[in-house]
């Protein structure tokens, strides 16, 4: 498989169709907006404010666990529309379009929404399974059972980069060929099957690549407050002063931070649903694998 020329012809759909990146952004507006807010406030407020701030956070602790899993919730509920149009532009420009519009791509999303959601939970409840069922049954037997699962926790880190992978191919598979939950994940099957090594490499390479783009992106928000405290915060710097110096930094990073996220989600799944369609419409076109029939 070409991984060069996967990478490099997704990088020329978003950037011929730049439409499919305003899908990707959908599910980071919503706690961009909220970030921002909380942000803006921290970095524009007096420093009396700020005290007040804190004290009402440390007093309503479960009220704002609960606003902030209403945004988190808010921002999954926007996931399936924004990646049905990621996956529905890339095939258009597969296809040969020469434009792309969003009310277009809205429009063809829609009807993809409630599948995507069933490739989610099928495949994220899996997930959720295989990495607590393990944490459960150490707790209830008091942490003795933890040893027994210990090699299994080392294999959660690339199950679940697998099962992202095929949480994209099945997707890929909804969108491309119009089938349903059940129809999906065989056909994911089956081209994992078919071209497991080669989907391996990829969903690393992928990987590997939202990591790095993550750690980056993360730093100006976890190390420059992390550097200010480390200078003497306890002694020097106050908590209000601290929570503005937060602020601060968090409104400059933010917006660039959540316009690489957009981008990256749109190229993933971009790129996947490239190696989806190479592998089931002209399978000759993937070099050193000898393709299977894959049926719907």
């Amino acid at each position: 498989m070409d991984y060069r020329a996967i990478l490099v012809q997704t990088w020329k759909i978003i950037w011929n169709h730049k439409v499919i990146l305003v899908f990707g952004f959908i599910p980071v507006v919503i706690p961009g907006i909220f970030a921002m807010l909380i942000f803006g406030g921290l970095a524009l407020s007096p420093l009396v404010g700020l005290e007040s701030f804190a004290s009402l956070v440390n007093e309503y602790q479960f009220a704002w666990i609960a606003l902030i899993l209403m945004v988190v919730l808010l921002s999954i509920a926007s996931t399936p529309i924004g990646y049905a149009g990621i996956l529905k532009g890339t095939v258009r420009a597969y296809d040969g379009a020469e434009t792309v519009t969003f009310k277009e791509l809205w429009a063809a999303g829609w009807p993809f929404v409630g599948r995507l959601i069933g490739i989610f939970l099928s495949i994220g409840l899996f997930l959720s399974l295989i990495t607590m069922l393990p944490t459960l049954v150490g707790f209830l037997t008091a942490g003795l059972a933890f040893l027994c699962f210990l090699p299994f926790f080392f294999l959660v880190i690339p199950v679940s980069f697998l099962l992202q992978a095929a949480m994209s191919l099945g997707m890929s598979a909804i969108v491309s060929g119009n089938l349903g939950v059940l129809a999906a994940l065989q056909r994911t099957w089956r081209i994992f099957r078919g071209y497991f090594w080669s989907l391996v490499m990829l969903a690393l390479l992928l990987y590997v690549l939202q990591s790095v783009v993550g750690i980056l992106i993360s730093s100006p928000l976890t190390v420059g407050p992390a550097l200010f405290a480390f200078l003497g915060w306890n002694d020097n710097i106050s908590l209000a002063s601290f929570l503005r110096i937060i602020g601060i930094i968090a409104m400059i990073a933010s917006p660039l931070i959540l316009a690489i996220l957009g981008f990256v989600a749109a190229y993933v799944q971009s790129a996947w649903m490239l190696v989806y369609l190479g592998l089931t419409r002209s399978p000759q076109a993937v070099n050193e694998i000898q393709p299977v029939p894959v049926g719907a």
